[in-house]
């Protein structure tokens, strides 16, 4: 049993290694061996999460999808009349079904305030930075996880993977990321639509003038 199970982790890391050797070949690009070509943010979302928009000729943005902004504005709807129907139902006191309701319409603000939070490539800046703050200078960038400088962008990564959903079945998610000139990435968005990543990568290539890195074919 224990042997049986040893083959199957060695053949389950040869095939990882063998897809990474088969993702290298494709790239012709030194950067592209000191590049990680796992996912960077595992996991993602079965629908499209983020559009890219032209704020203006020198600055994109991925904004929040209409999907997700519904599920987030239908939880704390559902939440919120759920808390105030028990609270009124039981006299104005706090019931469980109170909290019940208060924790979804919680859920829901959080889900909202994540999907809102801004995906910025300004070109004005030179800078590339995920949340409701662009950081003050290209050195604090540097420092930020969430953050980049755009002349140190030297590719776009586009990768996949199988993400287990409920009751069992499974879909395929991609990621795009930028990939910084020392092997390092930052992500920025992971989802299920696959002709999107695509699309949108290519449209941050052109806008940075690097080679894109589609791979969501070849893991």
């Amino acid at each position: 049993m224990l042997n049986k199970l040893k083959d199957k982790l060695e053949q389950a890391a040869e095939e990882a290694r063998a897809s990474v050797r088969r993702i290298e070949e494709a790239f012709d690009d030194p950067l592209a061996r000191q590049t990680d070509w796992r996912p960077a943010n595992r996991g993602g979302t079965n629908t499209r999460s983020r559009t890219l928009k032209a704020v203006s000729p020198e600055r994109l943005a991925f904004k929040a999808a209409a999907g997700p902004l519904l599920i987030a504005g239908a939880a704390v709807a559902t939440g919120a009349f759920l808390a105030l129907k028990s609270f009124f139902a039981a006299g104005g006191t706090v019931s469980t079904e109170v909290f019940i309701g208060g924790s979804i319409a919680a859920v829901g603000l959080l889900l909202g305030y994540w999907f809102t939070r801004p995906i910025v490539l300004d070109k004005q800046t030179g800078l590339c930075w995920k949340g409701h703050r662009a950081p003050k200078s290209e050195s604090a960038a540097r420092d930020q996880a969430n953050a980049a400088v755009l002349s140190d962008v030297g590719a776009v990564q586009v990768i996949g993977e199988r993400v287990s959903g409920s009751k069992g079945r499974s879909y395929r998610s991609f990621e795009i990321n930028l990939v910084l000139r020392d092997g390092s990435r930052l992500n920025l968005v992971d989802h299920a639509k696959q002709e999107a990543i695509r699309a949108d990568a290519q449209r941050l290539g052109e806008f940075l003038g690097v080679p894109v890195w589609d791979a969501s074919g070849l893991s």
